[in-house]
């Protein structure tokens, strides 16, 4: 599992990548989806990271806005596996 300053990002044995990151109350939360490469889980990262900054990162993916709409946004624009 590599840590990064916003999130950790960890090799499944599927050759997939999962991202994970705690919200500001401390809980941490898996990213929605998997990735295909290690660089696209940690640009899903450095996007939650930007909405913890900004101050809209206090949601998760489980309130249905918010985080989830961001990370849907991210995730429409990566490559499929």
């Amino acid at each position: 599992m590599v840590r990064r300053r916003s999130g950790y990002v960890r090799k499944l044995p599927s050759g997939r990548f999962q991202a994970s990151y705690k919200t500001p109350d401390g809980q941490r939360h898996n990213a929605p989806e998997t990735y295909r490469t290690e660089a696209d889980a940690g640009r899903f990262l450095d996007r939650m990271q930007q909405e913890v900054e900004r101050g809209t990162g206090s949601r998760t993916c489980d309130s249905g806005d918010g985080l989830c709409a961001s990370a849907a946004t991210h995730t429409s624009r990566r490559t499929p596996a």
